[in-house]
């Protein structure tokens, strides 16, 4: 079960990286590139804590598998910035109506990936387990009152 749990994590989240990458490239602005780069940055840190222990809960020790896996899930996120570039670069101007609605595709994919592994792999396994305490809610909702503020300013 935490096996099948930790590659499922894995692959959603590649493919969140996949369309983090691709909206990042998509972008026309170099304001537009650093905003989307610093809002992915900050909440990657919370990814990658989750997917290690995730793959620290199925198995205690770095096996080489888990390594691919990890490396595999690190490249992709550049791989889709190239791919975005790539598209940008042969699409029109700033206000092209076509590449905005990609642009726009994209990054609602992404975040709804993002929602999908927050509230069904992450959040249920933690409070769906019957031991969280009063502490671990009040820490995930302080968490999420901390990123509506960031994303207000």
């Amino acid at each position: 079960s935490h096996v099948t749990r930790s590659i499922v994590l894995v692959l959603a989240l590649s493919l969140h990286h996949l369309f983090e990458g691709l909206s990042i490239g998509l972008q026309m602005s170099v304001s537009n590139v650093w905003h989307l780069t610093i809002a992915v940055m900050c909440h990657e840190i919370a990814i990658c804590f989750s997917m290690g222990l995730q793959f620290y809960k199925t198995d205690k020790k770095l096996t080489k598998k888990v390594f691919v896996i990890l490396l595999v899930a690190c490249i992709i996120g550049p791989g889709g910035i190239i791919i975005g570039l790539a598209i940008s670069e042969t699409g029109g101007t700033e206000h092209d109506i076509g590449q905005n609605t990609v642009n726009g595709v994209l990054q609602a994919l992404a975040c709804g990936t993002f929602i999908y592994v927050t509230f069904f792999e992450i959040l249920f396994q933690e409070l769906g387990s019957g031991k969280s305490s009063l502490f671990n809610i009040f820490a995930m909702i302080g968490g999420f009152i901390f990123m509506a503020l960031l994303g207000l300013i």
